[in-house]
C-alpha cells in the first residue's frame, strides 16, 4: 500500500471512528435538548464559519470556477443536508445502533448508483452481496424495541435507510469534484449550500433548542460541543482524504466501522438491549458488503481519482 492509500484509510479510521460516538451523542441530545433539525441548522452553520475561516488561511491550490461552485451548493443544499436532516430524525425515533446499521448500507447504494448512472460493471456476487444486506437490512428493520429506547422504529429506520441514499450520492459527486477543487475549499462550499438549506427549513419549523436556554446544563452543552467540533469538522476534514486516494464504495465501507464503536457505546451507555437479532442483521450486512467489495476492491467509478 503506497504512503497516500495509507494516510486515507488512517484518515477513514479516524473520522469513522469519530461518527460512531456522535451517533450516540445525538442520540443523547435528540429530542430532549435540541429538535433534529435546529440541530442540522447548528452543525451546518458552524461547520461553514469553521472551513470558510480555515480557507480564508490556506490558499486554494486550484481556481474554481463559477460552475463548479454552483454544482458545490446543490450537493450541499440537496445531497448533504438530505443526509444530515434525515440521519437527526432518525435518531429521534430509532435507536442509534440501528440508525448507524442502516446508514452501512451506503456501499450498496453507491454501488447501485455506480451501474446505473456511471455504467460501471457489476458481478453476480455483488448482486448476491446486495441482496444479503437487504435482508440484513429488513431484519433490522423488524427487530422490536422497548419504546423508552426507540419511540417509532420503522419511521426511524425508514428515515436511516432514506439518509443513507443522498450520503451515497453525496460521496460520488463530491470524488468526481475533488479532481477539480481542493478539500477545503470543496468543505466550504457544501457546508455552506446545507447552511443555506438548513436556515430556509428554519423559516418554516419552529425552533427548538432547550440547551440553549436558561438555566443552561453542562452536559448537553459538552455533549453539543462534541459534535460540533468533533464529527462536524474533524471527521468532515477527513472525509476527503479519504475520498481522494479511495473508491467511494470502499469510503463507505468504513461505515461498518461507525456501527461497532456505536453498539459499544450505546449498550455501555444503555442506549440500546443486546439482541440476537440485531446482531444477526448486522453479520448480515457486514456479510453482504464483504461481496458488494469484494474481489477487486469494489466500485470503480469511470472517474474515480
Amino acid at each position: 500500500m503506497d504512503r497516500n492509500k495509507l494516510d486515507a484509510n488512517m484518515a477513514m479510521v479516524a473520522s469513522k471512528s469519530i461518527a460512531g460516538v456522535n451517533a450516540n451523542a445525538l442520540k443523547y441530545l435528540i429530542p430532549v435538548w435540541i429538535a433534529p433539525l435546529a440541530g442540522v441548522t447548528l452543525r451546518m452553520v458552524f461547520g461553514t464559519i469553521v472551513f470558510w475561516i480555515i480557507a480564508s488561511i490556506v490558499k486554494e491550490k486550484r481556481k474554481i470556477k463559477t460552475k463548479d461552485t454552483l454544482y458545490l451548493l446543490l450537493i450541499g443544499a440537496f445531497g448533504f443536508y438530505a443526509f444530515q436532516a434525515a440521519y437527526l430524525m432518525a435518531l429521534k425515533y430509532t435507536t442509534p445502533v440501528s440508525a448507524s446499521t442502516l446508514n452501512s448500507l451506503l456501499p450498496v447504494w453507491t454501488f447501485c448508483i455506480g451501474v446505473w448512472f456511471f455504467g460501471d460493471k457489476f458481478t453476480w456476487l455483488k448482486v448476491l452481496g446486495l441482496l444479503i444486506s437487504a435482508a440484513g437490512a429488513v431484519l433490522c428493520m423488524c427487530v422490536k424495541r422497548p419504546p423508552e429506547i426507540a419511540s417509532n422504529p420503522f419511521l426511524g429506520d425508514s428515515l436511516a435507510v432514506l439518509g443513507s441514499i443522498a450520503f451515497a450520492l453525496y460521496l460520488i459527486f463530491n470524488q468526481r469534484m475533488l479532481k477539480r477543487v481542493d478539500n477545503i475549499t470543496l468543505l466550504k462550499w457544501t457546508f455552506l449550500g446545507a447552511a443555506i438549506s438548513s436556515l430556509i427549513v428554519d423559516c418554516f419549523v419552529p425552533w427548538d433548542a432547550s440547551l440553549m436556554q436558561s438555566p443552561l446544563h453542562w452536559k448537553p452543552i459538552a455533549a453539543m460541543v462534541f459534535v460540533l467540533i468533533f464529527p462536524t469538522v474533524i471527521s468532515y476534514f477527513l472525509l476527503p482524504i479519504g475520498l481522494k486516494y479511495l473508491s467511494a464504495t470502499v469510503v463507505a465501507a468504513y461505515n461498518n466501522l461507525v456501527i461497532a464503536v456505536t453498539l459499544a457505546v450505546a449498550l455501555i451507555s444503555g442506549q440500546d438491549h443486546f439482541s440476537w437479532m440485531q446482531i444477526g442483521a448486522i453479520v448480515l450486512l457486514v456479510a453482504g458488503l464483504y461481496f458488494v467489495n469484494g474481489k477487486g476492491g469494489g466500485v470503480k467509478h469511470a472517474n474515480a481519482v
